[in-house]
C-alpha cells in the first residue's frame, strides 16, 4: 500500500486520477443510462434513483476526503509540533495523550472509509436491481414481441375469413336485389292486368244496359197492338238475354280479377320478404365491415407496438450496458476507498510504535535526551505516513474540483424529443471515449 525509497519518502499507491475520472465517467454513463430507459418509465425512475445516489455519494466521499485532509494538517500542523516539543521536554504525559489522540483519529478515519465502502456496496446492489430490470423488461419484450406476431397473424386470418363472408353476403344481397326488381316489374304487370280487366267489365256491363233500353222504348213498325206487345216480349226477352250475359260476363271478369289480385298480393309478399332478406344480408355485410375495420385497426396497433419495440431495443439494451459499466466503476470507487481505508491503518500503525515506545519508556524519556531524540526519530517515521495522505488528498480534491456532475437531475430530458436524446448520447459518448484515450480507462477493466 505504501512504499520508501532510499530516502524514506512515503507514497500510497492510489490511483486517484483514474478514479476522478471514473466518477465523471459514472454521471456520464448514469445519465445515457437514464436517457436510454427514459421510454420505460419504471426502469427510467430506478436509474434516476441510482443517479441521485450516486451523486449524494460523491458529495459525501467528496466531504469525506476534505475531513480527511483537514484531520491530517491538524495531526502534521498541531499534533505532531505539539508531541514533538513535548518529548523533547520530557513530558511524558503529554506525549501519550497527543499520540492517542492520532491513533483515535486514524481509527475514526478508517471506520469512516468502511462505512462509505459499505454505502458504495449499497449503490451497486441497486444499480444490479436495474440491470436485472433492463434484463427482465428485454426478455418481456420479445415475448410481448412473439405475442404480437401472433395475434397479428390470427387476425389476419380472422379478417380474410370475414371478408369471405363479406363477398358471399354481397353476391347473395346482389341476387336478391335483381329478384325484387323482377317481382316488382311482375306485380306491376299484375296490377296492370287487373286494372284492364276491371275497366273491360266496366264498358261491356254499360253497353248492354244501355242497348236494352233503347231496345225498350223502339215500337215496332207496324204500330198495331199485336206489334207492339210483340216488340215488349221481344224487348223483355233481349233484356233478359242482356242480363244474363251481363251475369255471366261479371262473373268472369270478377275471377280475372279476383286472380290477378291473388297473384298480385302473393307477388307483394314474396316482394316484402326477399326485401326483409335483403336488409338482413345488408345488416349482416354492414357488420362483417364493421369488424374488418376493426381487425384492420388492431393489426394496425400491434404493428405500431412491434415498430416501437424494434426502435426501443437498442435504447433499452445500451441502458443495461451503461448500467454495467456504472457497476463496475463502482467497484472501483469500493477498491478505493479500501486502500483510503487501508492507509489509514497503515497510519495508526505507525503511530502504534511510537505509543508503545512511550509506553514502555514513560520515565526514562523525563530525562534522557539519547531516549527523546530517538522517540522522535520513530515518532517521525510515522509522520511522514501522514504527510503522504495529506498529498493524495489534496491530488484527489484537486482533480475533482468542485465538479458539477448529475446536472440531468435538474433537467427536463424526460420531455426532448428522442431525436434531441440521440444528439445529447452522441455527446456523451464523446466525452467517455476522451476520457478513456487520456486516462487509458474502461469501465471494465477495474
Amino acid at each position: 500500500m505504501a512504499t520508501e525509497s532510499m530516502q524514506s519518502v512515503v507514497k500510497f499507491d492510489v490511483p486517484l486520477k483514474a478514479l476522478c475520472e471514473a466518477q465523471r465517467s459514472a454521471a456520464m454513463y448514469l445519465e445515457a443510462a437514464y436517457l436510454n430507459a427514459v421510454e420505460f418509465p419504471d426502469m427510467a425512475s430506478m436509474v434516476r434513483m441510482n443517479a441521485v445516489r450516486c451523486r449524494a455519494q460523491q458529495q459525501e466521499a467528496t466531504a469525506l476526503v476534505v475531513k480527511f485532509r483537514n484531520t491530517s494538517r491538524d495531526v502534521l500542523d498541531t499534533l505532531m509540533p505539539n508531541i514533538r516539543e513535548a518529548a523533547m521536554e520530557g513530558d511524558s504525559d503529554l506525549v501519550q495523550a497527543n499520540v492517542e489522540l492520532a491513533i483515535e483519529w486514524a481509527l475514526e478515519m478508517e471506520k469512516d472509509c468502511e462505512k462509505t465502502k459499505e454505502n458504495y456496496r449499497t449503490i451497486a446492489l441497486e444499480v444490479n436491481k436495474s440491470i436485472a430490470k433492463a434484463s427482465s423488461k428485454k426478455v418481456e419484450r420479445e415475448k410481448r414481441k412473439e405475442q404480437i406476431e401472433s395475434e397479428r397473424k390470427e387476425l389476419k386470418d380472422i379478417k380474410d375469413v370475414k371478408a369471405q363472408h363479406e363477398k358471399k353476403f354481397q353476391m347473395k344481397s346482389d341476387a336478391l336485389q335483381k329478384e325484387v326488381e323482377s317481382l316488382r316489374q311482375r306485380r306491376d304487370k299484375l296490377r296492370a292486368q287487373s286494372d284492364k280487366l276491371a275497366k273491360k267489365e266496366e264498358e261491356e256491363r254499360s253497353g248492354d244496359l244501355f242497348q236494352m233500353f233503347v231496345d225498350i222504348v223502339t215500337p215496332d213498325s207496324s204500330g198495331s197492338e199485336a206489334g207492339v206487345f210483340d216488340t215488349v216480349v221481344g224487348a223483355a226477352g233481349k233484356v233478359l238475354g242482356s242480363l244474363s250475359k251481363l251475369v255471366g260476363i261479371k262473373s268472369e271478369a270478377e275471377k280475372a280479377a279476383e286472380k290477378a289480385a291473388g297473384r298480385t298480393d302473393a307477388a307483394q309478399a314474396e316482394l316484402m320478404e326477399n326485401q326483409r332478406r335483403v336488409e338482413e344480408l345488408m345488416q349482416e355485410v354492414t357488420k362483417t365491415q364493421l369488424e374488418i375495420a376493426q381487425h384492420d385497426a388492431q393489426i394496425r396497433h400491434l404493428e405500431i407496438e412491434d415498430m416501437e419495440i424494434t426502435e426501443q431495443a437498442p435504447f433499452l439494451q445500451a441502458a443495461s450496458d451503461n448500467l454495467g459499466k456504472v457497476d463496475r466503476i463502482l467497484a472501483m470507487c469500493t477498491n478505493f476507498w479500501s486502500s483510503i481505508g487501508a492507509a489509514c491503518q497503515k497510519m495508526k500503525k505507525q503511530m502504534d510504535v511510537p505509543r508503545v515506545f512511550v509506553n514502555t519508556k514513560k520515565k526514562a524519556m523525563i530525562d534522557d535526551k539519547e531516549m527523546q531524540k530517538k522517540f522522535v526519530k520513530i515518532f517521525d517515521k510515522g509522520a511522514k505516513y501522514w504527510e503522504a495522505f495529506v498529498a493524495i488528498t489534496d491530488e484527489y480534491l484537486q482533480e475533482e474540483g468542485g465538479l458539477e456532475l448529475y446536472n440531468f437531475l435538474d433537467g427536463k430530458v424526460d420531455f426532448v424529443s428522442r431525436t434531441q436524446r440521440k444528439d445529447r448520447l452522441e455527446v456523451l459518448n464523446s466525452s467517455i471515449a476522451a476520457l478513456t484515450a487520456k486516462y487509458a480507462l474502461t469501465a471494465g477493466s477495474h
